[in-house]
């Protein structure tokens, strides 16, 4: 607990310094997450639409890939993980864009199964493309800032998250921490990258 509040902190306070290695961590999460999801497609076809609409069809199909197919599921997720590697260690800004891309579609898509929405498959990939490409277009076109408020917010998040589940608070609150720690992070960050910049350390 206190480890995991310790690492969301610094994640929110100073995620884009750390910005070079969230690109291979991005980009590994990326790799698993499409890996996964194309063997389940592969070995589970029948069950796709379902792991496509609900959180509990989605858990069932990643622990029957793993129990049936481990061999696959391993010998895939090294070698996505190693070409991706070497993608971001040469090609960082291609790296980067296409990392953004994947995870803002799987969020969206994550959404839309927690928020229980049950929209139609081909509206629910219409919005992951749209804010995938909208995230691409930002980071493109304000890298910093964007990865200032990414970083914030992910990790204002998880901090409030970790209090509500540490100490069963009540919602209304856990989305007022979000913001709270959310907002702070991304006031810390942007006068640090302010500083940097009138200093010439922003490369």
């Amino acid at each position: 607990m206190i480890l995991t509040v310790i690492g969301a902190s610094i994640l929110g306070c100073m995620g884009f310094k750390l910005e070079r290695l969230l690109g291979f961590l991005r980009m590994a999460l990326g790799a698993t997450l499409i890996t996964l999801t194309a063997l389940a497609y592969i070995f589970y076809r029948q069950m796709f639409s379902e792991m496509l609409s609900s959180s509990t069809g989605s858990t069932e199909v990643l622990i029957l890939l793993v129990k049936t197919e481990l061999t696959w599921t391993i010998l895939g997720l090294l070698f996505v993980v190693t070409t991706t590697f070497f993608l971001q260690l040469k090609f960082p800004r291609l790296g980067n864009a296409l990392s953004t891309f994947i995870l803002f579609a799987f969020a969206t898509a994550a959404i839309s199964v927690v928020s229980k929405l049950n929209l139609p498959q081909a509206v629910v990939l219409a919005f992951m493309a749209v804010s995938a490409l909208v995230a691409v277009t930002l980071r493109l076109w304000q890298r910093e800032l964007y990865s200032i408020w990414t970083t914030a917010v992910v990790g204002g998040v998880l901090v409030a998250f970790l209090f509500t589940k540490f100490y069963y608070l009540p919602i209304w609150l856990f989305i007022l921490l979000a913001i709270l720690f959310s907002s702070l992070g991304f006031l810390i960050q942007h006068s640090s990258w302010k500083k940097s910049e009138q200093t010439g350390d922003v490369k």
